[in-house]
This record gives C-alpha cells, structure tokens and sequence, in this order.
C-alpha cells in the first residue's frame, strides 16, 4: 500500500485528496504517519467557522 511505503520512508502525515480513499483507508494512522482526508478537513472546517458566525448573529 502507498500509505505504508511512505510512511516507512519517513513521511509525517499522508493527505488523501479524493472521496474514494477514506474507503480504501480506514485508519487515522499508518506506522507512524497521520492519514487525512483534506476534503472531510475542509467541510469540518466549514462547519466550525458557520456555527461561530451563527454565535455572532
């Protein structure tokens, strides 16, 4: 598996960029690297910053 490999080369997280790779990987972690999906990052972060504008309304 790519996550594996690169992790084993050191790297420090692994950044999926597509829908269909949370499916292929379901772990947060890979040996010793971070494993994230960056379009679940970007709506978890939209919907932080929408509940702090409804605060602010």
């Amino acid at each position: 598996m790519a996550a594996t490999y690169l992790s084993r080369k050191g790297a420090q997280a692994v950044i999926l960029n597509y829908r269909e790779n949370p499916l292929a990987i379901q772990y947060e972690l890979i040996e010793d690297s971070l494993i994230t999906d960056a379009t679940t990052d970007l709506e978890r972060a939209l919907i932080r910053k929408s509940k702090k504008m409804e605060m602010i309304a």
